[in-house]
């Protein structure tokens, strides 16, 4: 077990393919299936790229049942993100074989924050992808609705809004100053100082 803390934590990322969460429709992935995949990235061996653990370990680091876990490992292995061969009660190796070159760096307190929701993660993952970066003010947004990000990650409209209200409450997506009314309308970015609070924290990697 390790401890990360600070500017250790900030470096920390787990390293996300971009047709993961941009296929979330079509393969018919869930958000909890999302943040299963990252939160294994996150925890992956870095040269052979595999992932090595029991369900009672995968349980510990995601917060997840043990049932949950095995639907979404289902769920990503149908979709050819990750493949195994389960054996009862022994480590099982979890190999990545998504071939796309193309990822997200995906912050580790985002995946680690335990004021977050597993499906709230996963939204959050998903909508990261759509961040576009002003180069002048260095900070990160979205211009999509939620109406838009739904379609695209394959949830409800009523369900983005719901996440990126939770979101904003909690800090993580601020609401930039713009004309606009409505939360379909408003433009959002993410709130590294945020993500500068959860780091200052002491966190536990297992």
């Amino acid at each position: 077990m390790s401890t990360f803390q600070d500017k250790k934590l900030v470096e920390q990322f787990a390293k996300v393919e971009h047709e993961v969460t941009t296929n979330v429709k079509s393969k018919n992935l869930l958000l909890v299936d999302i943040y299963l995949y990252a939160i294994m990235k996150l925890h992956s061996e870095y040269k052979t790229n595999v992932f090595k653990g029991t369900l009672e370990y995968l349980k510990k680091i995601s917060k997840l049942s043990v049932n949950g876990i095995r639907e979404s490992l289902k769920n990503l292995k149908e979709a050819g993100y990750i493949d195994y061969t389960p054996v009862a009660n022994v480590c099982t190796i979890y190999k990545f074989t998504s071939t796309d070159v193309q990822f997200e760096k995906l912050p580790a307190v985002f995946v680690l924050d335990p004021d977050l929701e597993p499906r709230e993660k996963g939204y959050m993952i998903c909508v990261y992808q759509f961040l576009i970066k002003d180069q002048k003010t260095n900070e990160e947004y979205t211009t999509y609705t939620p109406s838009t990000l739904a379609k695209l990650i394959n949830i409800s409209k009523n369900t983005a809004i719901e996440y990126t209200k939770k979101l904003a409450e909690k800090g993580y997506i601020e609401e930039l100053k713009t004309s606009y009314k409505g939360i379909e309308t408003k433009v959002w970015k993410f709130s590294y100082r945020k993500m500068a609070a959860v780091a200052n924290e002491q966190i536990t990697i297992l």
